[in-house]
């Protein structure tokens, strides 16, 4: 299913629905964390959001802007937009 670039989308997913389904379950066991529901919703949606921007024409970048102090995980995600060529 292709989107129109002026489409707005409700999938009913939220920041807290993500957050809540990402801890449900934890029992910090020390199992793998990977797949979690919303590790899997969210790699869906960043696949769709590929192929949507791959339709409309141009290219979406997330990349990883440092904050200070130098730490590990301490970053913002810095998300850019462009036409492809």
């Amino acid at each position: 299913m292709a989107l129109r670039p002026d489409e707005e989308v409700d999938d009913g997913y939220t920041r807290e629905s993500f957050e809540q389904s990402d801890t449900e379950g934890d029992d910090d066991s020390g199992d793998e964390e990977w797949p979690t529901p919303a590790k899997e919703r969210l790699q869906v949606k960043a696949e769709e959001l590929v192929l949507f921007a791959q339709d409309c024409g141009m290219v979406v970048t997330i990349d990883l802007k440092p904050r200070l102090p130098l730490a590990m995980g301490n970053y913002d995600m810095v998300i850019s937009v462009r036409p492809a060529r």
